[in-house]
């Protein structure tokens, strides 16, 4: 017996130089139908059945089973529908599943259906787990689910149909044997998932051998022996490989059992040059009817690809799009609805397919809009908003702050194409229109603007350019936007110089990240400045751009490193802007002193920097109140404050006129009295004070001009201040100042 064992083991060893026709091979004829559950034959309601609950339209045979038992495929064959969504059961409560709303295609539940190689199909409904997706390839025997009760269903059961070659459903008792369910499964068994395979694709192998102590997997490749790829899997039931080189491949498994047999199973399948990396992404979830859906997608090794659409569980064909050769297209869609769609790539070799990306087209109005005039506003300035949607009786204007939902600013714009409302805190804000009418309600897309403080934004000149930093949280393409409004661009870095100076302006920034002007929307890798400068210089971080997501199609620049990374247009990225004008931007402001006179008559500002210091203007009789944009009211103009204004610019200077008085300060030390007199508005005046005690006259003293300051020594409970215009006539020039005990200082 022992030297029967080594015998087997050389054999198996050196299986390159043995023909496989000496070994047993145990290979199942896919030509029989297997049974969908293995340890369940029990049968109810039959194909096209008359009970209650079907009343004659019953396209399958139910197979009661508890809930979690594993659903077999009856033959091999590729995926062509599934649905793993729904968990409501219409028959247990449930009244959600009753729509189809949340149940696959109405009342199927979760299900599978499978296309195989003769033109049937089989379909696995009600299920509780969908083990598969869609487009995979599944062997006879392999597991695609569980037993469940999903959509409209009595209890846990299988609802097992057959399609014929034709389409039209057939009775499956005709087909498989329940009273033999574990008819044609083999005790030794291999198989991988599908037949076909990208390259560097992992390939998962899946196996089992009764009564084997010793497993062995075996590789040829385009009919020769590959036995540097060969591996002893013992105590196994699966192993994962991938495969850098295109071709057919036969992998074989032998199994030995403890007496020395041998048996084997062959698969087959090929690695070729397959689409791969099959990817589809959106902007949101939600759109309105008539909105523009944006559609993000790439693969390799595509000759075509194809946007393949569901709606509602039901597949759409009129609203698949050809979207070969390009990376994003956009389309509107006027049937309200769940949406689930999928990239379809294919080439000569093959299919592939990326996963399902839902989205849903909400019922009421349709092309909702919402916009600003601009995108940054000062605090308590109008932000003037215009908005419209088509078939809506009413509209509501919705409002987010720093992310958090404010309803105590929302409006009413029920009948209106526009507002105009102010906001007193600074922050980033989101507004979206909420339209409705009977069909049911829809929203706009969000737009955002920020409130900020006069002092989050400055300017600088590099090389004959003005630069102006935002620290104002938006999109890239409002921030485009809003450069083009003001005359600018979104910044260009052009070289190692201008890289060094972007660093430097946005050192010691609030922000992370600054939106700079390139993109490569219209066509993915291919980057670009949005002005039409040729982009030679890039100083890109380690692996970007690599649009992670499908939609990362613009850049940015950190603050902390200088790099720039590649971003989604709608992503959280907290991110400012820069612009750049490409000329120098300053402006000539002109002072007015309205009757005054100023130290200096103009000055230069450049534009979105502060005003910077501001001359101090005199007026005989007058008290300066500030710099205003007219000579009779406007704005304040202030050291701090931006310059907003695209054109030279004059500022007035406002007065107040001073009544003549006098204000004075006493001291007591004692018996001594210090006095102090200030004058205003009455220079040319004679300044007497006067000391009562009782009530009654007690001295007397007239101030020198220049000083202005006396002492008297005594006992005084009073003082008075007196302006006359001289002392010959005694001619008030303003009204006596009195200065009692309680307003003295005692030292």
């Amino acid at each position: 017996m022992m030297k029967r064992k080594a015998f087997i083991l050389m054999l198996i060893l050196s299986i390159a130089m043995v023909s496989f026709s000496n070994f047993i091979v145990n290979v199942s004829a896919e030509e029989n139908w297997w049974m969908p559950l293995l340890s369940y034959s029990r049968v109810g309601d039959g194909f096209n059945c008359t009970c209650s609950v079907h009343k004659g339209n019953h396209n399958g045979q139910d197979f009661p089973a508890p809930s979690g038992t594993p659903v077999r495929a009856t033959k091999s064959g590729t995926v062509v529908a599934c649905y793993s969504s729904c968990t409501a059961s219409h028959y247990n409560g449930d009244r959600s599943c009753q729509n189809g709303s949340s149940c696959g295609s109405k009342s199927m539940g979760n299900y599978v259906q499978i296309r195989h190689s003769d033109g049937t199909q089989s379909i696995y409904m009600h299920l509780s787990v969908v083990s598969i997706s869609y487009g995979s390839y599944v062997v006879q025997g392999q597991e695609i689910g569980k037993v469940g009760s999903t959509g409209r269903s009595t209890g846990s059961h299988l609802h097992f149909g057959i399609k014929n070659s034709s389409g039209s459903y057939v009775n499956p008792m005709n087909y498989v044997d329940v009273n033999n369910p574990s008819s044609g499964y083999i005790n030794c068994h291999i198989a991988t998932g599908k037949q076909t395979y990208a390259i560097n694709e992992n390939v998962t192998f899946y196996f089992s051998a009764d009564d084997a102590n010793q497993m062995y997997i075996t590789f040829y490749k385009d009919g020769l022996r590959r036995a540097d790829l060969d591996i002893n899997v013992s105590g196994r039931d699966s192993f994962t490989k991938s495969f850098s080189e295109q071709g057919n491949y036969e992998i074989y498994l032998y199994a030995v059992t403890e007496n020395g047999d041998v048996s084997s199973e062959r698969v087959s399948f090929s690695v070729l040059p397959l689409p791969d990396n099959v990817r589809l992404n959106i902007e949101k979830q939600h759109y309105s009817k008539g909105e523009n859906i944006s559609f993000f997608y790439s693969a390799n090794n595509a000759a075509n690809m194809y946007l393949t659409v569901f709606k509602d569980g039901e597949r759409r064909e009129d609203l698949d799009i050809n979207i070969s050769n390009t990376t994003h297209t956009s389309r509107k869609l006027y049937e309200a609805g769940q949406y689930d769609v999928f990239i379809l790539a294919t080439n000569s070799w093959g299919e592939a397919y990326s996963d399902y990306t839902t989205f849903y087209v909400d019922a009421g109005p349709s092309n909702i809009k919402v916009n600003t005039d601009k995108l940054i506003y000062s605090v308590n300035e109008y932000v003037n908003f215009s908005f419209s949607a088509d078939n809506a009786d009413q509209m509501y204007l919705t409002f987010y702050k720093d992310g958090i939902r404010r309803e105590n600013l929302d409006v009413n714009v029920s009948g209106l194409a526009s507002t105009s409302i102010k906001f007193a805190e600074t922050g980033l804000y989101e507004a979206y229109i909420c339209a409705v009418n009977s069909e049911g309600q829809a929203l706009s897309r969000t737009k955002s603007f920020n409130v900020i403080s006069d002092n989050k934004s400055y300017s600088a000149i590099h090389n004959g350019h003005t630069y102006i930093i935002f620290d104002a949280v938006t999109d890239w393409a409002d921030a485009n936007a809003e450069c083009q409004r003001i005359g600018g661009h979104l910044a260009t870095i052009t070289s190692s110089t201008e890289q060094q100076f972007a660093e430097s302006f946005i050192n010691g920034r609030i922000l992370t990240s600054y939106w700079i002007g390139a993109t490569d929307i219209e066509k993915t890798g291919q980057w670009k400045w949005q002005n039409g400068e040729s982009m030679n210089y890039t100083n890109w971080d380690t692996n970007e751009p690599n649009n992670a997501q499908l939609l990362e199609h613009y850049a940015a620049i950190y603050k902390q490193t200088g790099k720039w990374n590649d971003y989604v247009l709608l992503g959280d990225y907290s991110c400012g802007f820069i612009c750049e004008f490409d000329y120098e931007y300053n402006i000539t402001i002109n002072f007015n002193a309205n009757g005054g006179t100023t130290p200096i008559d103009t000055k230069s500002a450049a534009y979105f920097s502060t005003y910077g210091e501001l001359p101090t203007p005199t007026k005989n009789g007058y008290s300066f109140l500030g710099w205003f944009t007219s000579d009779n009211g406007g704005e304040q103009i202030t050291s701090d404050k931006k310059v907003t204004i695209t054109g030279n610019q004059t500022l007035y200077a406002h007065w107040e006129y001073i009544q003549p008085h006098t204000d004075t300060q006493i001291t007591k030390n004692g018996n001594t009295y210090n006095v102090s007199v200030e004058q205003n508005n009455l220079e040319t005046a004679k300044i007497i004070v006067v000391g009562y005690k009782n009530n009654k006259f007690a001295a007397m003293e007239i101030l020198n001009s220049d000083t202005l300051q006396t002492t008297f020594t005594g006992d005084f409970d009073t003082f008075k201040v007196m302006a006359w215009e001289n002392l010959s006539t005694l001619k008030p020039l303003c009204e006596a100042e009195t200065i009692p005990q309680s307003k003295w200082i005692i030292e």
